[in-house]
C-alpha cells in the first residue's frame, strides 16, 4: 500500500485516528451543533451547481447539505486520511454517496483543473498557517461570479474565550485580508458565528 501523502504545514494541527473520532462528538456540544446549523442554513441560501468545502473534516456539514439541497454536486477536501474516512462512511450511511466525495488535499493543494461554483471552509480557517498565501489560489478555483465563504466562531474578548483565541477569527482579521488582497468582502455575523465571503472585484 502506498504512503499516504502528508498534506499538512509543519506546525498545523494533525488529526488522527483518534481525534478524527473524538470529533465526531462535537456535535453534542451546543455551541457546534448551533454553528453547524447557522452554516447549512447560511449555505442554501447561495445559488450554486458544485462546491467544496475546503477541511471538510467528519463531513457533518457537507453531508447534512446534501440531505436538504439536492441539485448539487459536491467535493470535501481534507489532509487527514482518518477524516476522510470517517466522512465517506457518512455519506454512505447517508446515502448520498453517489454526489458528494471526499478526497485528499488542503488549501494549497486543491483538485487540479477543477473550478467550482461556491468554495467554503469551516472551523478549518483559523488552523491554516499561511492564510494570506491560500486565498488567492482559492479564488483562481472559482467559477465567474463564485464565492469564497468562511465560517468561524467569533473572538469577541470575553474571559470565556481568551484561553481558545488561536481557534478564533475576528472581523478585522477578514477585513485586512480583504484589503491585501483587493478581494471584495461581505460579512455577516450570527451572535457567536461569523462568515466572511470573498468575491473578486
Amino acid at each position: 500500500m502506498p504512503e499516504e501523502k502528508d498534506y499538512y504545514e509543519e506546525g498545523e494541527e494533525k488529526f488522527g485516528i483518534f481525534s478524527s473520532r473524538l470529533y465526531i462528538l462535537s456535535s453534542l456540544i451546543p455551541t457546534f451543533r448551533h454553528f453547524y446549523r447557522f452554516v447549512i442554513d447560511d449555505l442554501k441560501e447561495f445559488d450554486f451547481k458544485t462546491i467544496l468545502d475546503i477541511g471538510s473534516g467528519n463531513g457533518k456539514i457537507l453531508t447534512t447539505l446534501a440531505m436538504e439541497k439536492k441539485d448539487f454536486i459536491g467535493t470535501g477536501l481534507d489532509p487527514s486520511q482518518s477524516m476522510r474516512n470517517v466522512s465517506s462512511k457518512r455519506a454512505s450511511r447517508k446515502k448520498v454517496a453517489e454526489r458528494i466525495k471526499f478526497i485528499g488535499g488542503s488549501c494549497r493543494e486543491l483538485p487540479e483543473n477543477k473550478k467550482y461554483d461556491l468554495i467554503y471552509t469551516s472551523l478549518s480557517f483559523h488552523h491554516w498557517k499561511d492564510r494570506i498565501q491560500c486565498v488567492p489560489g482559492i479564488m483562481n478555483h472559482l467559477n465567474d461570479g463564485g464565492s469564497f465563504n468562511i465560517y468561524e466562531l467569533v473572538n469577541d474578548d470575553s474571559f470565556k474565550k481568551k484561553m481558545a483565541a488561536s481557534h478564533l477569527m475576528r472581523a478585522s482579521q477578514f477585513k485586512e485580508i480583504s484589503s491585501d488582497l483587493g478581494l471584495n468582502l461581505t460579512l455577516r455575523e450570527d451572535g457567536e458565528f461569523i462568515r466572511a465571503t470573498f468575491r473578486k472585484k
